[in-house]
């Protein structure tokens, strides 16, 4: 699963809540950077999350996600044959 965040909210932990969160496949990181980057040019006051970009080296990225996932306003998930 994937998203970069220039968030807008700090909750208790720290971290800020995306708008929205893209998921895809390791495989389709071209298309869904393409598409984040699309995102900030048309709407720059809109944050997104990307695990390439927001999750660092030894951080427990699992429940890294499962934050991200459960406080987005939108998941876009990109499906593929990947």
């Amino acid at each position: 699963m994937s998203v970069s965040c220039e968030g807008i909210t700090l909750p208790a932990g720290g971290t800020a809540i995306a708008d929205i969160f893209i998921s895809h496949s390791g495989s389709d990181n071209e298309v869904a950077a393409a598409i984040g980057e699309r995102i900030r040019r048309e709407r720059p006051s809109w944050s997104l999350f990307y695990d390439k970009d927001n999750i660092r080296a030894g951080q427990r990225w699992q429940e890294r996600l499962r934050e991200e996932l459960a406080s987005c306003r939108v998941v876009l998930a990109l499906l593929s044959r990947s």
